[in-house]
């Protein structure tokens, strides 16, 4: 019985850490991408790197842009969106994108979904 709550305690601790380090991450990609957008288009942003996380099998950390520090004045304002978007508690915004780049048009081959602020937000073909 105790090994048993020591697995399932380990895999709590485990998955509690992971889901963090997600929540800095994605925190971190939105910091780095959506600088300038409305509070609209930073959600965004984040969904559509969640969506691409798992289209493509990664953790939001191996999207290159989690790399840039926030600063500390806005750290806790990020955290806090990363922290409900990887939870789904807010709304779909993204139509389903998965990719973004500023402009009004797609660098890659893909449907747009959403155009917010200086970004356009599409679904890789």
């Amino acid at each position: 019985m105790t090994k048993l709550l020591l697995s399932v305690l380990t895999i709590f601790l485990v998955s509690a850490k992971c889901y963090s380090g997600e929540i800095d991450c994605l925190a971190r990609v939105g910091w780095a991408e959506s600088r300038g957008e409305p509070l609209e288009g930073v959600i965004v942003l984040m969904q559509s790197s969640m969506t691409r996380a798992k289209n493509d099998h990664i953790s939001v950390c191996n999207i290159p842009a989690n790399k840039l520090d926030i600063p500390k004045s806005m750290k806790p304002v990020f955290m806090l969106l990363a922290r409900e978007v990887v939870s789904g508690r807010l709304p779909a915004m993204n139509d389903g994108s998965d990719s973004w780049n500023s402009g009004k048009l797609p660098r890659q081959p893909g449907a747009v979904r959403r155009i917010v602020g200086n970004h356009v937000f599409y679904a890789k073909k």
